[in-house]
């Protein structure tokens, strides 16, 4: 908005040596990021810089791919996820779950240290809970798989402590770190250049650390994509699957998922047989 007030609907800088065009108003972005092959003058949708090569990020899921026909098959499967009736039932499910554990865990706090069981006062940092109460609602969505970093925190600050297992929770707190990470390293690998990231001893430090945080998410990734896979696999035909997005990408397409993707604009849409985890990763 104070771009848009200063300068108008459009504006640019140069970051990392190369120049960026800024949009400040939605119908110009509505018109870049249409989903037609046909009616669209924008193809490219980000800059081929080397950094998103390097960390691999280039051309894959949806917010750097610049191959359009990839990038509408990846949209299609993406939307149709998120608008399904049974993942928006489970959004609405986990988010009533999860606050309800976010406020047992308020209650335990407040109990601790009150000095009257009847009055429960209690001053939180908002911000801490509201990144863990997103986090593990997010990932639990998209990967199916249960986060605790809630649970974590409560447990580094509370007397009392989750009776979960110390590698739960642990294995938790690193895929949130992973995913933090990657997220920075992404910022990083745009806005400065090769030669800084190559030559100048500190930035080169923080770049080969991010880029083996890259191999660690990825490798978890393609893990609980493997997992998933053989459960589906696995599991008889008369059974329910799960509502979750790696489910339904993973199945979409096939006799196991009823909500079939015939057509992209007159062109047959094939089974998503390759690992999604640039979806996945669009997603978390």
């Amino acid at each position: 908005m104070s771009l848009k007030k200063k300068y108008g609907g459009i504006c640019e800088v140069y970051l990392g040596g190369h120049r960026r065009i800024i949009l400040s108003r939605s119908e110009d972005i509505e018109k870049i990021f249409s989903t037609s092959i046909k009616h669209t003058t924008f193809s490219a949708r980000t800059h081929q810089a080397q950094g998103l090569k390097e960390l691999n990020v280039l051309n894959k899921g949806l917010l750097f791919n610049n191959d359009l026909k990839n990038w509408r098959f990846n949209h299609q499967f993406f939307t149709q996820a998120i608008l399904t009736p049974s993942f928006k039932n489970d959004a609405v499910l986990w988010s009533c779950k999860l606050f309800e554990e976010l406020e047992n865990y308020w209650k335990s706090i407040a109990n601790n240290i009150s000095s009257d069981e009847h009055e429960c006062t209690l001053e939180v940092d908002f911000s801490q809970w509201f990144h863990r109460f997103s986090y593990d609602m997010i990932v639990t969505l998209i990967t199916g798989e249960r986060s605790y970093s809630m649970a974590s925190y409560y447990n580094s600050i509370s007397t009392n402590k989750v009776q979960l297992p110390n590698e739960l929770i642990k294995n938790s707190n690193k895929f949130i770190n992973e995913i933090r990470n990657h997220a920075l390293g992404v910022t990083i690998f745009m806005s400065i250049s090769s030669f800084m990231r190559y030559y100048n001893p500190f930035i080169k430090k923080k770049a080969t650390s991010l880029l083996k945080n890259r191999d660690n998410l990825f490798k978890r990734l393609d893990d609980i994509i493997k997992r998933r896979r053989k459960e589906i696999e696995e599991s008889p035909n008369n059974i329910k699957l799960r509502n979750d997005m790696l489910t339904y990408l993973i199945t979409a397409n096939t006799h196991r998922n009823s909500n079939k993707i015939k057509t992209i604009e007159s062109e047959e849409v094939r089974p998503m047989t390759s690992a999604p985890n640039g979806l996945v990763r669009v997603g978390l």
